[in-house]
């Protein structure tokens, strides 16, 4: 019940606001969620042990194992 009332303050809050407002709006939420979203950069020259552990084997393994377990359990 409480989601839905401030669903709906938020909904009649932004009835009165200018067009150019909420593009405003939509346009810092898109920067704040690419600079958010953006994979932190890798020096291959320093850590290539680093990037061995993340393969992809690895981790598809890893979750093949506990698939396993979980349902012999």
């Amino acid at each position: 019940m409480r989601v839905f009332l401030t669903t709906l303050v938020a909904i009649l809050r932004s009835i009165p606001r200018s067009r150019a407002a909420v593009e405003l709006e939509n346009l810092a939420l898109r920067r704040a969620s690419e600079i958010r979203c953006k994979a932190p950069e890798i020096n291959l020259g320093r850590s290539p042990l680093a990037l061995a552990i993340v393969k992809p084997e690895t981790v598809l393994a890893g979750h093949r194992a506990g698939f396993r377990l979980f349902w012999t359990w």
